[in-house]
């Protein structure tokens, strides 16, 4: 397949602004060895520390967006979805916060472009104001895992039904817990996922770690060479005999 345009998605491992916007060459992520090797337009969803939420909204809005001037044939999405335990909440009126104490590259954060409210980021070990309530009184591991299968169930929906083509994957193996398979809350969702348009990997962090023993992720991630193995050993082989 050879798409016009390609569309990504993720966390931190599937970032783009890093390289794109600050020219790090060592924040050189999947995408974008992806893109060039597709030689196609591409749009990021992407954003580091984001969940899966956010995940699923922005790269539906993007294709959304997308499908007003392009066919469905020309488009190409890939998706690398992150742990089950970040989350976010819109609201309606500002919130700002005054100073980044947890790293984030923006947050609150919007999806659709100009929209009024937004999207506050939250994450298990963040400390900004609205988070440790959440994770104190809100948080359990069986919502975690059911919400983020139904963010894959909801955006893998939207793509079959435009007939846009498109791949999943994960940035850890923590994604997808098994043991909450078999937990009736997940059962029938984790039963509506098509597993077969995920790459055949546990994870990009679990398959360096295989695949590059002696060189291991620096602070989790991936090098840049990593990613640009990744893309020509895992997902070009799966898109030229799946697409």
């Amino acid at each position: 397949m050879k798409p016009k345009v390609l569309v990504t998605a993720g966390c931190s491992f599937s970032e783009c602004v890093n390289y794109d916007v600050n020219h790090q060459e060592e924040n050189k992520t999947w995408p974008i060895f992806l893109r060039e090797s597709l030689q196609a337009k591409h749009y990021s969803a992407a954003m580091g520390s984001q969940g899966n939420g956010l995940i699923s909204r922005r790269t539906q809005y993007r294709v959304h967006e997308l499908l007003k001037t392009h066919a469905p044939e020309d488009i190409l999405v890939g998706v690398m979805w992150s742990g089950r335990d970040r989350f976010e909440f819109f609201f309606e009126q500002p919130i700002e916060f005054t100073t980044n104490i947890d790293g984030w590259i923006e947050n609150p954060t919007r999806v659709a472009d100009g929209a009024p409210g937004g999207w506050v980021i939250l994450n298990p070990h963040w400390k900004h104001e609205h988070n440790p309530p959440f994770y104190r009184h809100y948080y359990n591991e069986v919502a975690a895992q059911l919400y983020t299968l139904e963010h894959v169930i909801n955006l893998q929906n939207f793509l079959k039904l435009h007939g846009v083509k498109y791949f999943m994957t994960t940035n850890y193996d923590t994604t997808f817990n098994e043991y909450y398979k078999s937990n009736a809350n997940c059962t029938w969702l984790w039963e509506q996922i098509d597993w077969s348009k995920f790459l055949p990997i546990q994870s990009e962090y679990h398959w360096v770690m295989e695949n590059c023993p002696n060189n291991p992720p620096k602070n989790f991630h991936p090098h840049p060479w990593q990613h640009e193995r990744f893309v020509n050993q895992v997902i070009l082989p799966w898109i030229e005999n799946n697409l």
